[in-house]
């Protein structure tokens, strides 16, 4: 089904194209699920600094992976 692109490409096509990650954005997209989380538990999971998760967690939602909620909460797409 095509999506707001002009008919160019297909969601999957383009999901298929999204940026791809480095170590750190992997580590923390794995701790990513639908529901929404605390930031600071992430945090807590992480063997990062706090502002390294923070930085990481901006690029995922930068890069299409991810969703930031009010309240410091943070989801998958």
């Amino acid at each position: 089904m095509p999506i707001d692109n002009k008919g160019i490409s297909t969601y999957s096509e383009l999901d298929k194209n999204r940026p791809a990650l480095n170590s750190e954005e992997q580590a923390v997209l794995a701790q990513l699920t639908k529901e929404p989380r605390e930031t600071a538990e992430l945090i807590a999971k992480l063997d990062m600094p706090a502002g390294k998760v923070l930085s990481v967690l901006t690029m995922l939602t930068i890069k299409g992976y991810a969703l930031q909620h009010p309240g410091g909460r943070v989801s998958l797409k």
